[in-house]
């Protein structure tokens, strides 16, 4: 309830001329927060976001092939970073 409350009580900074939305809070279950972050980062300027962002979704099919609970696939969670 306390991140709901927080969105409500800010709705006043989106002006309703933007055409945003109501927000969707869903409530999540243990299984559903990832539990590793990884992110993907070089020092080669030769190398762009790209590149990495090919290895971040081998790296992410690789993850998903392990062996997950029956009721849901792996939260994988992935970021690319050049520089």
């Amino acid at each position: 309830m306390r991140l709901y409350d927080a969105i409500q009580a800010n709705r006043d900074w989106v002006s309703p001329e933007l055409g945003v939305g109501e927000p969707i809070i869903k409530p999540l279950g243990i299984d559903d927060v990832p539990i590793v972050t990884v992110t993907l980062w070089t020092r080669d300027p030769a190398r762009g976001a790209y590149e990495l962002e090919q290895a971040a979704h081998a790296a992410e099919i690789e993850l998903k092939r392990i062996a997950a609970p029956a009721k849901s696939a792996p939260s994988v969670a992935l970021a690319a970073r050049c520089g």
